[in-house]
């Protein structure tokens, strides 16, 4: 499909949560189409039609990279964005740890992935929610 086409389609939703469900439904596309290519993934959510849905198309797709398993791609992609960027996607890789964290020793490690020592500390002591 043009992803580009389609957020614009999204763009025209009057109602913001109906706008704010159809970038996240393009953005959850992406990440079975870049196929685990970070770059592939950036080069896809650029075809949003502002810098605001390409933010948060990345974040769909950390979201979405980690709910399925994924416990690399999302803490790299963090890491390579602007440093203006990067704690709301580590805070993005909190709240996902904090659902799906098997046990404390496995929120730890992955608590220690986070490259934002604000947020890594936050992470530590956030409770498990599953």
């Amino acid at each position: 499909g043009d992803l580009e086409k389609v957020g614009q389609e999204c763009e025209k939703l009057e109602n913001e949560e109906y706008k704010i469900t159809c970038f996240d439904a393009i953005a959850r596309q992406i990440n079975p189409l870049s196929n685990g290519d970070m770059q592939a993934m950036f080069q896809m959510c650029r075809q949003m039609p502002s810098e605001h849905w390409y933010d948060e198309c990345i974040l769909s797709n950390v979201r979405s990279s980690f709910s399925v398993g994924d416990r690399n791609l999302p803490f790299i992609t963090c890491a390579s964005l602007q440093e203006s960027k990067t704690a709301a996607c580590f805070q993005t890789l909190t709240n996902m740890i904090a659902v799906y964290a098997v046990d404390e020793r496995d929120r730890q490690a992955l608590c220690r992935q986070i490259k934002n020592e604000k947020v890594r500390s936050h992470c530590h002591s956030m409770p498990l929610n599953n």
